[in-house]
Protein backbone atom coordinates (compact mmCIF):
# COMPACT_ATOMS: atom_id res chain seq x y z
CA UNK A 1 0.00 0.00 0.00
CA UNK A 2 2.77 2.48 0.60
CA UNK A 3 4.72 1.82 -2.61
CA UNK A 4 0.72 2.06 -4.51
CA UNK A 5 0.59 5.42 -2.49
CA UNK A 6 3.94 7.05 -3.61
CA UNK A 7 3.10 5.53 -7.37
CA UNK A 8 0.02 7.37 -6.83
CA UNK A 9 1.28 10.79 -5.78
CA UNK A 10 3.79 10.09 -8.55
CA UNK A 11 1.49 10.07 -10.71
CA UNK A 12 -0.32 13.02 -9.60
CA UNK A 13 2.72 15.10 -9.93
CA UNK A 14 2.96 14.59 -13.80
CA UNK A 15 -0.47 16.28 -14.15
CA UNK A 16 1.51 19.72 -15.69
CA UNK A 17 2.49 17.90 -18.73
CA UNK A 18 0.22 18.28 -21.24
CA UNK A 19 0.56 14.93 -22.84
CA UNK A 20 1.72 11.86 -21.60
CA UNK A 21 3.07 9.50 -24.50
CA UNK A 22 1.24 6.93 -26.09
CA UNK A 23 1.80 4.10 -23.92
CA UNK A 24 0.09 0.17 -22.93
CA UNK A 25 -0.81 0.29 -19.24
CA UNK A 26 -1.09 -3.04 -17.10
CA UNK A 27 -2.45 -1.96 -13.82
CA UNK A 28 -1.88 -5.39 -11.07
CA UNK A 29 -3.58 -4.37 -7.94
CA UNK A 30 -5.70 -7.16 -5.43
CA UNK A 31 -7.53 -4.74 -3.89
CA UNK A 32 -10.42 -3.61 -6.41
CA UNK A 33 -10.98 -0.30 -4.50
CA UNK A 34 -7.50 0.61 -5.38
CA UNK A 35 -7.32 -0.94 -8.58
CA UNK A 36 -10.46 2.01 -9.37
CA UNK A 37 -8.45 4.64 -8.01
CA UNK A 38 -5.72 3.68 -9.67
CA UNK A 39 -7.29 3.51 -13.15
CA UNK A 40 -9.06 6.71 -12.31
CA UNK A 41 -5.65 8.66 -11.83
CA UNK A 42 -4.58 7.14 -15.38
CA UNK A 43 -7.28 8.32 -17.05
CA UNK A 44 -7.27 12.15 -16.10
CA UNK A 45 -3.49 11.85 -17.35
CA UNK A 46 -4.50 10.19 -20.70
CA UNK A 47 -3.64 7.03 -19.93
CA UNK A 48 -6.00 3.98 -21.13
CA UNK A 49 -6.50 1.42 -18.97
CA UNK A 50 -8.05 -1.39 -20.75
CA UNK A 51 -11.57 -2.76 -20.36
CA UNK A 52 -11.78 -6.52 -18.86
CA UNK A 53 -12.68 -8.73 -22.03
CA UNK A 54 -16.61 -9.18 -22.07
CA UNK A 55 -19.36 -10.48 -24.65
CA UNK A 56 -21.94 -7.45 -25.10
CA UNK A 57 -24.90 -7.04 -26.35
CA UNK A 58 -26.48 -3.66 -27.12
CA UNK A 59 -30.66 -3.77 -27.06
CA UNK A 60 -31.38 0.23 -28.79
CA UNK A 61 -34.65 0.59 -31.25
CA UNK A 62 -33.12 3.78 -32.48
CA UNK A 63 -30.86 3.07 -35.51
CA UNK A 64 -28.80 6.84 -34.74
CA UNK A 65 -28.85 6.01 -30.56
CA UNK A 66 -27.60 2.20 -32.03
CA UNK A 67 -24.79 3.47 -33.94
CA UNK A 68 -23.51 5.73 -31.39
CA UNK A 69 -23.45 3.19 -28.65
CA UNK A 70 -21.58 0.49 -30.78
CA UNK A 71 -18.83 3.38 -32.06
CA UNK A 72 -18.57 4.36 -28.35
CA UNK A 73 -17.81 0.78 -27.33
CA UNK A 74 -15.24 0.69 -30.11
CA UNK A 75 -13.42 3.18 -28.78
CA UNK A 76 -12.91 1.24 -25.35
CA UNK A 77 -11.72 -1.30 -27.26
CA UNK A 78 -14.85 -3.47 -27.40
CA UNK A 79 -17.25 -4.97 -29.95
CA UNK A 80 -21.30 -5.91 -29.38
CA UNK A 81 -23.98 -7.31 -30.83
CA UNK A 82 -26.96 -5.54 -31.73
CA UNK A 83 -30.94 -5.86 -31.34
CA UNK A 84 -33.39 -3.39 -32.48
CA UNK A 85 -36.00 -4.80 -29.64
CA UNK A 86 -36.33 -6.77 -26.58
CA UNK A 87 -37.85 -9.94 -28.58
CA UNK A 88 -34.87 -9.70 -30.73
CA UNK A 89 -32.43 -9.78 -27.49
CA UNK A 90 -34.33 -12.71 -25.74
CA UNK A 91 -33.39 -14.88 -29.66
CA UNK A 92 -29.86 -14.15 -29.22
CA UNK A 93 -29.50 -14.96 -25.40
CA UNK A 94 -31.49 -18.33 -26.14
CA UNK A 95 -28.86 -18.77 -28.62
CA UNK A 96 -25.89 -18.25 -26.33
CA UNK A 97 -24.33 -21.49 -25.24
CA UNK A 98 -23.01 -22.37 -21.82
CA UNK A 99 -20.22 -20.69 -19.94
CA UNK A 100 -17.08 -21.67 -21.70
CA UNK A 101 -18.09 -21.93 -24.84
CA UNK A 102 -17.85 -20.17 -27.88
CA UNK A 103 -19.83 -18.16 -28.14
CA UNK A 104 -20.74 -18.24 -24.42
CA UNK A 105 -23.42 -16.44 -22.67
CA UNK A 106 -23.29 -12.52 -22.60
CA UNK A 107 -21.63 -10.51 -20.12
CA UNK A 108 -23.22 -7.86 -20.04
CA UNK A 109 -26.32 -6.39 -21.55
CA UNK A 110 -27.36 -2.47 -22.60
CA UNK A 111 -31.07 -2.66 -21.96
CA UNK A 112 -33.09 0.38 -23.91
CA UNK A 113 -35.97 0.71 -21.43
CA UNK A 114 -38.51 1.95 -23.93
CA UNK A 115 -38.73 -0.28 -27.00
CA UNK A 116 -41.90 -1.58 -29.43
CA UNK A 117 -42.81 -5.09 -29.63
CA UNK A 118 -40.59 -6.07 -26.21
CA UNK A 119 -39.56 -3.31 -23.75
CA UNK A 120 -36.61 -3.46 -21.91
CA UNK A 121 -38.09 -4.58 -18.28
CA UNK A 122 -40.00 -7.41 -19.83
CA UNK A 123 -36.74 -8.28 -21.89
CA UNK A 124 -34.63 -8.59 -18.98
CA UNK A 125 -37.40 -10.86 -16.79
CA UNK A 126 -37.69 -13.34 -19.31
CA UNK A 127 -33.54 -13.17 -19.22
CA UNK A 128 -33.58 -13.92 -15.55
CA UNK A 129 -36.59 -16.63 -15.97
CA UNK A 130 -34.06 -18.15 -18.36
CA UNK A 131 -31.14 -17.89 -15.88
CA UNK A 132 -32.53 -19.57 -13.25
CA UNK A 133 -34.38 -22.73 -15.89
CA UNK A 134 -30.90 -23.49 -16.50
CA UNK A 135 -29.16 -22.78 -13.15
CA UNK A 136 -29.21 -26.62 -12.63
CA UNK A 137 -27.86 -27.82 -16.36
CA UNK A 138 -25.19 -25.32 -16.62
CA UNK A 139 -22.63 -23.18 -14.27
CA UNK A 140 -23.77 -20.60 -12.71
CA UNK A 141 -23.72 -17.02 -15.37
CA UNK A 142 -25.98 -13.99 -14.16
CA UNK A 143 -25.45 -11.61 -16.74
CA UNK A 144 -25.51 -8.14 -16.03
CA UNK A 145 -27.70 -5.90 -17.46
CA UNK A 146 -27.65 -2.09 -17.35
CA UNK A 147 -30.63 0.18 -18.33
CA UNK A 148 -29.94 2.82 -20.88
CA UNK A 149 -32.89 5.47 -19.93
CA UNK A 150 -33.81 9.14 -20.30
CA UNK A 151 -35.27 9.01 -17.14
CA UNK A 152 -33.78 9.83 -13.78
CA UNK A 153 -36.71 9.56 -11.53
CA UNK A 154 -36.78 7.19 -8.54
CA UNK A 155 -39.29 5.60 -9.81
CA UNK A 156 -37.86 4.65 -13.13
CA UNK A 157 -34.72 3.30 -10.93
CA UNK A 158 -37.05 1.10 -8.83
CA UNK A 159 -39.09 -0.26 -12.13
CA UNK A 160 -35.22 -1.32 -13.22
CA UNK A 161 -34.19 -2.67 -10.21
CA UNK A 162 -37.61 -4.44 -9.81
CA UNK A 163 -37.30 -5.94 -13.22
CA UNK A 164 -33.99 -7.32 -12.48
CA UNK A 165 -31.52 -4.82 -14.03
CA UNK A 166 -28.62 -4.51 -12.17
CA UNK A 167 -27.69 -0.40 -12.97
CA UNK A 168 -28.48 2.30 -15.00
CA UNK A 169 -26.81 4.86 -16.93
CA UNK A 170 -28.89 7.92 -18.06
CA UNK A 171 -29.37 9.17 -21.71
CA UNK A 172 -27.56 10.80 -23.60
CA UNK A 173 -25.40 8.37 -22.83
CA UNK A 174 -21.40 9.69 -22.28
CA UNK A 175 -18.82 7.74 -22.80
CA UNK A 176 -16.77 8.36 -19.23
CA UNK A 177 -20.02 7.09 -17.59
CA UNK A 178 -19.96 3.89 -20.38
CA UNK A 179 -16.29 3.48 -19.41
CA UNK A 180 -16.56 3.93 -15.70
CA UNK A 181 -19.60 1.33 -15.64
CA UNK A 182 -18.00 -1.09 -17.39
CA UNK A 183 -14.46 -1.21 -15.74
CA UNK A 184 -16.80 -1.59 -12.54
CA UNK A 185 -18.60 -4.37 -14.33
CA UNK A 186 -15.59 -5.91 -15.14
CA UNK A 187 -13.88 -5.62 -11.71
CA UNK A 188 -16.75 -7.17 -9.91
CA UNK A 189 -17.25 -9.96 -12.43
CA UNK A 190 -13.73 -10.63 -12.63
CA UNK A 191 -13.17 -10.86 -8.50
CA UNK A 192 -16.35 -12.89 -8.61
CA UNK A 193 -14.58 -15.39 -11.05
CA UNK A 194 -11.44 -15.59 -9.06
CA UNK A 195 -13.51 -16.27 -5.83
CA UNK A 196 -15.33 -18.79 -7.23
CA UNK A 197 -11.70 -20.40 -8.64
CA UNK A 198 -10.19 -20.47 -5.24
CA UNK A 199 -13.28 -22.46 -3.92
CA UNK A 200 -13.10 -24.56 -6.58
CA UNK A 201 -9.30 -25.13 -6.05
CA UNK A 202 -9.81 -25.84 -2.31
CA UNK A 203 -12.37 -28.18 -3.30
CA UNK A 204 -9.99 -30.28 -5.60
CA UNK A 205 -7.45 -29.87 -2.57
CA UNK A 206 -9.35 -31.36 0.15
CA UNK A 207 -10.44 -34.12 -2.40
CA UNK A 208 -6.65 -34.92 -3.04
CA UNK A 209 -5.77 -34.79 0.65
CA UNK A 210 -9.05 -37.03 1.10
CA UNK A 211 -8.04 -39.77 -1.44
CA UNK A 212 -4.28 -39.64 -0.22
CA UNK A 213 -5.95 -40.28 3.88
CA UNK A 214 -7.79 -43.00 2.52
CA UNK A 215 -5.04 -44.75 0.25
CA UNK A 216 -3.30 -44.55 3.73
CA UNK A 217 -5.96 -46.51 5.59
CA UNK A 218 -5.48 -48.96 2.68
CA UNK A 219 -2.49 -49.63 2.63
CA UNK A 220 -2.14 -49.80 6.64
CA UNK A 221 -4.69 -52.11 7.23
CA UNK A 222 -3.02 -54.30 4.20
CA UNK A 223 -0.12 -53.89 6.32
CA UNK A 224 -1.75 -55.93 9.35
CA UNK A 225 -3.13 -58.35 7.15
Amino acid sequence: LLNQHILARQLQKLGGIQALPPMRILSVEDNLLNQHILARQLQKLGGIQALPPMRILSVEDNLLNQHILVRQLQKLGLTTDTANNGEEALTLVRRAGPPGSDPGPYDVILMDCQMPVMDGYACTEEIRALEAARAGLYPPHETTVIALTASAMPSEQQHCQDSGMNFYLSKPLELKALARMLLMVGLRRAAKNEKGNEGERKRKSDTTKEDHTKKARTDEAENHV
